[in-house]
């Protein structure tokens, strides 16, 4: 898979399992993500300086429309682009993010709850999905709605 064409694998990844981006449970957004890492690397990242990874991330948030429990997981490519100006051109590592993001009400008992942790390559998806489906955060996330589901892919 090429890093540049990440959103559109995950949507096509997301569709041929019969499952909805905007309907996504906790487990099933970790899931998609984590089946996806597993099968399709980035072939176009250098994935021995960890240019492809994840990371889940969890916590309560405002960033400017009102507090939300975020539970995130974010799939990283660094890869290099090229760059031209009128007097040259260079290659330069770029970083971009494909970000699975649930929102949840920002109840009391997410309250203190925020953190990260990453995964640099797929033969520690095993241990990592264990680290997920044990932690605090997905126990609580999964006993409730999200309120919106967000995906997106963004340059950092």
């Amino acid at each position: 898979m090429n890093a540049k064409d990440a959103l559109t694998e995950f949507r096509s990844f997301i569709d041929s399992k019969g499952k909805s981006t905007e309907q996504l449970s906790p487990s099933e957004a970790i899931n998609l993500m984590l089946d996806l890492y597993s099968t399709a690397r980035a072939d176009n990242c250098d994935l021995e300086a960890d240019g492809d990874s994840l990371l889940f991330q969890w916590g309560t948030y405002d960033w400017g429309n009102g507090k939300n429990f975020e539970y995130n997981i974010t799939r990283q490519f660094i890869f290099p682009t090229k760059f031209k100006d009128e007097e040259e051109e260079w290659e330069e590592d770029t970083i971009w993010q494909l970000s699975l993001t649930l929102k949840f009400q920002p109840l009391d008992k997410f309250e203190g709850l925020k953190g990260n942790q990453w995964c640099d390559s797929p033969d520690d998806v095993s241990g990592f999905r264990k680290f997920i489906e044990s932690h605090e955060s997905t126990k609580l996330a999964s006993e409730e709605q999200p309120t919106v589901v967000e995906l997106e892919y963004n340059q950092q």
